[in-house]
């Protein structure tokens, strides 16, 4: 097994620990509910509109909503309409996503992870 580097596991942790406090802020937000069927008993999940790979959005909390894990799943299956239910529903999270993702914006996680 290979072990990983001191900064490539101090980084893993910084991004633990954004993905964290990200998941918590939009849970907050949305009442700890999910927001496109409002059920609560399913296992609520943190998902994203754009993925969690582009890193400048995947702290975003315009970027992030709860759903359960049947609305997840259906997220994944249809994002073309998810995306568009969001869109409908958030037009304005999603211009400012929009904007944010077409910039090209990098982000520093150690800048990030200093702020929390």
């Amino acid at each position: 097994m290979i072990k990983k580097s001191k900064k490539a596991r101090k980084r893993g942790r910084m991004v633990r620990d954004l993905d964290a406090a990200a998941r918590q802020e939009v849970f907050e937000r949305d009442g700890h509910v999910c927001v496109r069927c409002r059920d609560t008993k399913r296992g609520i999940q943190w998902a994203h509109i754009f993925s969690r790979r582009h890193k400048n959005l995947r702290w975003e909390p315009d970027n992030a909503l709860t759903l359960c894990a049947g609305c997840h799943i259906f997220w994944h299956q249809y994002p073309l309409l998810a995306v568009d239910w969001f869109k409908t529903t958030w037009p304005e999270r999603y211009e400012h996503i929009l904007t944010i993702f077409n910039s090209g914006m990098r982000i520093r996680v150690e800048d990030l992870h200093a702020e929390l």
